[in-house]
């Protein structure tokens, strides 16, 4: 059995993170290393962790200031000395077995050099199919809205390729900042193997960055898609380019509506900067079979009136 490095980035979640070290510690492979990243917490979760380092010596802790996640996950790799890594967010926790099913994947099967499973959605069962994808089909599912996306939790990796293409979190980024991670992993694999089993718990937080109000960072997600499309042109096909820049748009509504639902006149004038942005891939948008006639519905109406993406 190999190592599986666990890299738990931490900030400010004592009330959800015995929950999150209690799944991972109880895992049936057993063979962790279980790098808990504390980004300058303020509450009680840096004493969690100590008491939870006393109980399993497979706990590594790193204490640092309050960087951002990226920094946290970066720090983590930068230490892991598992064969593969693997991703927990600390406000969110796993079923007991993930990591032995998504080893098993990996290692029973060739050329295999990420491993997927489904996150736990509400009121829709898990399925036990199995999907071996080339490089290509799992970029495309990265940006599919019914696939497994772009997310990092629900993903083992080979540490060996993360190492050879010098990949890290991008600090500058602030949302989607694991879908362009995940998008430069896999433009280095050979396959993926992708299992419909639930096996991810994923909490969402009223208080998560994804639901706050608006912030200027939210505009970073647009820089991440601006770095994916300008490593994408020798080395994805047009159908790839025509879904990426289609949830880029997708994005630009997203932002416009945090704008307006926050009703905060300094920041309308990014909305004039956003329909600029959304226009230029207009037609990827209105033509991707994929993308749902709800946001295809709220493209038309940014484009005519922002104001009623409130009600949408």
């Amino acid at each position: 059995m190999k190592i599986i490095s666990i890299i738990v980035p931490i900030y400010n979640v004592e009330q959800y993170l015995s929950r999150c070290l209690d799944s991972i510690i109880s895992q049936t492979y057993t063979n962790l290393e279980i790098i808990l990243v504390d980004d300058g917490s303020t509450d009680d979760s840096w004493s969690i962790c100590k008491k939870y380092a006393k109980i399993d010596k497979r706990i590594v802790l790193i204490k640092q200031e309050n960087k951002g996640v990226s920094s946290a996950r970066n720090e983590g790799i930068r230490i892991a000395t598992g064969e593969y890594i693997a991703f927990v967010d600390s406000d969110d926790y796993i079923d007991n077995d993930m990591y032995e099913i998504l080893y098993n994947l990996m290692n029973e099967n060739n050329n295999i050099d990420l491993a997927i499973c489904e996150t736990v959605k509400d009121n829709i069962k898990s399925k036990s199919d199995i999907s071996i994808l080339n490089r290509n089909e799992t970029l495309k599912a990265l940006f599919n809205m019914k696939s497994f996306r772009g997310y990092i939790f629900n993903k083992l990796f080979r540490k060996s390729i993360i190492e050879k293409n010098n990949l890290t979190f991008n600090k500058d980024i602030y949302i989607c900042e694991d879908l362009l991670f995940c998008f430069n992993y896999v433009l280095n694999i050979r396959n993926a193997i992708y299992s419909m089993e639930q096996k991810y718990f994923y909490i969402e937080r009223d208080d998560s960055a994804i639901h706050r109000s608006f912030n200027v960072k939210n505009l970073t997600v647009l820089n991440a898609y601006e770095l994916m499309l300008e490593n994408s042109k020798n080395n994805v096909d047009t159908n790839l380019l025509n879904m990426m820049k289609a949830n880029y748009v997708r994005h630009c509504m997203q932002i416009s509506k945090k704008i307006v639902c926050s009703n905060i006149n300094d920041n309308r004038h990014y909305l004039k900067s956003l329909k600029y942005s959304a226009n230029k891939y207009k037609k990827n948008f209105l033509l991707a079979r994929n993308m749902p006639l709800k946001y295809k519905l709220g493209y038309v109406v940014m484009a005519f009136n922002v104001d009623l993406l409130k009600k949408l």
